[in-house]
């Protein structure tokens, strides 16, 4: 089957302007670096009811419930996808991650799913929407990876995951 767009160069020439201008429009964000996460050794091991969420850079996010540490959307590659250099460094390193009781990937994009940063983490299981496992390279280990269901029971939390669409 032909595809439209692609017999059309009136069509296909719109698209590449249009990602164009979108690429030249992402140029002017702001570089200032995130803001480093200060948090007190003593606090990743302490059990309670305080709930943190700290922006770690794009959509990274260290979430802590309860004495329980996850990650969400991990990237912390110099370069997203190998080819566009990041906007903000990450406010903490790896190696200043509290123990990760799970990392979060929320859906396959390029700029969500970082393989090189998945790698560099724990062993902490890596809660995946259902396709993904798909995208992940083989060497990766396939223990960690849960593909999640509607819910999902972990030892340590009970998830509850949904369908959502973005247009991108």
């Amino acid at each position: 089957m032909q595809h439209s767009w692609l017999v059309s160069g009136r069509r296909i020439s719109r698209v590449i302007v249009a990602m164009g201008v979108a690429v030249a429009a992402c140029g002017g964000a702001p570089r200032e670096p995130a803001m480093h996460v200060q948090v007190p050794r003593g606090a990743f091991g302490e059990d309670g009811d305080a709930i943190t969420v700290s922006w770690i850079g794009h959509a990274t996010m260290l979430i802590g419930i309860r004495g329980h540490w996850f990650l969400t959307d991990p990237m912390f590659s110099e370069r997203i996808a190998g080819v566009l250099q990041r906007q903000v460094e990450p406010a903490m390193a790896p190696s200043e991650l509290p123990p990760l009781d799970a990392i979060l990937v929320s859906h396959a994009h390029f700029d969500h799913l970082d393989v090189p940063s998945l790698r560099r983490l724990s062993d902490a299981p890596l809660l995946v929407p259902p396709g993904v496992p798909a995208f992940l390279p083989g060497n990766l280990p396939q223990h960690r990876v849960i593909a999640l269901q509607s819910s999902t029971r972990l030892p340590t939390a009970d998830l509850l995951s949904g369908t959502w669409r973005h247009a991108a």
